[in-house]
């Protein structure tokens, strides 16, 4: 009987740390692994089978579980941090279509530029207000920009994403 609990208190053990070996190599193998947290072989000791008798031997050691090691707090702060930066994502991306129907910034028949002619054409009608050229420039600058509008809404209607209910972060 001696005997065959020596053998089980080594096997016990020996299971024991095959466990805490594999779960080392496992953190070692997922060290770079992005949002892999470490893990911990909990080990507690076996009851000693007679344990009335004072200077009993124990039977050994025994696998309680495997606990992953996290950070409560920086879980919660990555996820929360995760949210904005997708919101914000999403946001810069609208304004990049944005500034794409626009044709901004500064691009050749830009909004802008447009409007600029049409407020220099008023300016020169005010001016010289008897020159039928003047008062053809306003109008054709009119035009123009009643155009470059109609073609910014446009693209600006069919860049407008599906949903667009999108919640700012905390």
């Amino acid at each position: 009987m001696g005997l065959s609990v020596g053998l089980n208190t080594m096997m016990r053990a020996l299971m024991a740390q095959q466990t805490a070996l594999d779960t080392t190599s496992h953190n070692i193998a997922n060290v770079n692994t992005p949002g892999y947290s470490r893990q911990r072989v909990n080990q507690v000791p076996v009851a000693p089978s007679d344990p009335s008798q004072p200077a009993s031997p124990g039977n050994g050691v025994q696998t309680l579980g495997i606990q992953r090691i996290r950070d409560l707090f920086i879980d919660f702060q990555r996820r929360a941090d995760q949210g904005s930066a997708s919101y914000y994502e999403t946001k810069a991306n609208g304004l990049h279509l944005a500034e794409a129907a626009l044709n901004e910034p500064s691009g050749d028949g830009s909004l802008r530029q447009v409007l600029t002619q049409f407020f220099n054409s008023w300016r020169d009608v005010a001016n010289s207000p008897d020159q039928a050229a003047m008062r053809t420039a306003v109008v054709q600058a009119g035009a123009t920009l009643a155009s470059v509008a109609r073609n910014a809404d446009t693209a600006l209607r069919s860049s407008r994403p599906t949903r667009t209910s999108a919640s700012p972060p905390r």
